[in-house]
């Protein structure tokens, strides 16, 4: 995997998981997949 894309999928992570530990409304929650999900799929 090349390097900017390593860096594109880490900071959408990053950002994940900032905006579900921010936001305590469920539905808006982005509720994103693990790294091992998106690895597997």
């Amino acid at each position: 995997m090349s390097e900017s894309l390593q860096a594109l999928l880490t900071e959408l992570e990053t950002f994940g998981q900032e905006n579900d530990a921010a936001i305590s409304d469920r539905p808006r929650r982005m509720l994103n997949i693990t790294r091992d999900t998106g690895s597997f799929f």
